[in-house]
């Protein structure tokens, strides 16, 4: 992972029912004082969700990536990288639907956990 000063800062912005979409916003600082001036919208997600609210997280690894919990029974893992189109990738071991999905401080561990 890159230390975090050269990560570029964005903020994470997780809606549920009814349309569930997850937007990725970079936030944009400001001379003098490096005050937030504005924000613009990298990426939006949209992530099934039909009656259990799930938990999504970013992760700055390789350029960017939205993790989020579904009722698919799988951790979904998106890569927003500014340089790629967006790619999607369902990690599958749950045996219910997955509500909660974390990443480490250091950005080495995914962690996810479902209803059971």
């Amino acid at each position: 992972a890159r230390p975090a000063e050269e990560r570029p800062p964005c903020l994470l912005v997780c809606a549920q029912k009814p349309d569930s979409n997850v937007a990725i916003l970079d936030c944009v600082y400001g001379p003098p004082s490096g005050m937030l001036t504005s924000l613009q919208v990298r990426h939006r997600v949209r992530v099934q969700i039909t009656t259990t609210p799930v938990q999504c997280c970013f992760s700055p690894s390789g350029g960017g990536h939205l993790v989020s919990g579904s009722e698919q029974k799988s951790a979904v893992v998106c890569c927003i990288s500014q340089k790629s189109s967006l790619q999607v990738f369902a990690l599958k071991g749950h045996a219910k639907t997955v509500v909660a999905v974390a990443c480490n401080q250091a950005d080495t561990m995914l962690a996810s956990a479902d209803v059971g």
